[in-house]
């Protein structure tokens, strides 16, 4: 199973979701790995990876320039053609910030991040309906962004947050032309990211798409 993954951006340091990946997947058989950035995502495309995991916002440099983004209308089309015709998108924490405006890629994902409380707080995620991917886990609560998630479409729902802010979606999946979708909350820092339950999710979710 060949996976290109583009992790990190200007807030989330691409060194811990490496090594929380790679963790995730070291008792996984048959997994080649690839990183890739952003902007070199379309040619990797081309290579039709069994899956792309994309933990990393829309915009390119926030702070000095926010409106300049790697995802344009012609990256979309190529990434929303992938899926359709059975390539598999797994969405992580940041890989759904920043993306309101492309309004087909949002309903490929079947959501979208809003906003989150600016500071860490405790988050407690709360399993939901009989998943495969939520099957007979508990509850866990970690330090975190609280991510809260505009649903746009039908979604098959396995994962909720909560906090002193509320409620909100925090992991689902869903069929998309002949691919499949997942799309998961936790975990901004590296606490949460090696948390047992966050790896044991990470390398379920990975599971799924074998």
């Amino acid at each position: 199973m060949k996976i290109v993954a583009v992790l990190g951006d200007f807030y989330h340091k691409e060194s811990l979701l490496k090594n929380a990946l790679s963790d995730a997947v070291r008792e996984i058989e048959g997994i080649e790995l690839v990183y890739a950035s952003r902007l070199e995502l379309v040619d990797k495309l081309r290579e039709k990876p069994d899956l792309v995991i994309v933990a990393s916002e829309n915009r390119l440099d926030p702070e000095r320039d926010p409106d300049k983004k790697w995802l344009t209308e012609s990256v979309e089309r190529q990434i929303i053609d992938y899926v359709k015709q059975g390539g598999n998108w797994f969405a992580w924490h940041s890989g759904l910030a920043g993306y309101e405006e492309n309004k087909g890629y949002v309903s490929m994902l079947g959501g979208c991040f809003t906003h989150h409380p600016d500071d860490h707080l405790k988050v407690r995620y709360d399993y939901k309906n009989d998943h495969v991917l939520s099957h007979e886990k508990a509850s866990f609560a970690i330090m975190d962004e609280h991510y809260f998630i505009e649903r746009v479409e039908k979604n098959t729902y396995f994962l909720e947050s909560l906090s002193t802010y509320g409620v909100s979606d925090a992991g689902w999946t869903r069929s998309y032309g002949k691919g499949k979708i997942c799309c998961y909350i936790p975990a901004h820092n590296e606490e949460g990211l090696m948390n047992v339950s966050v790896q044991r999710d990470l390398s379920t979710v990975i599971r799924w798409f074998k």
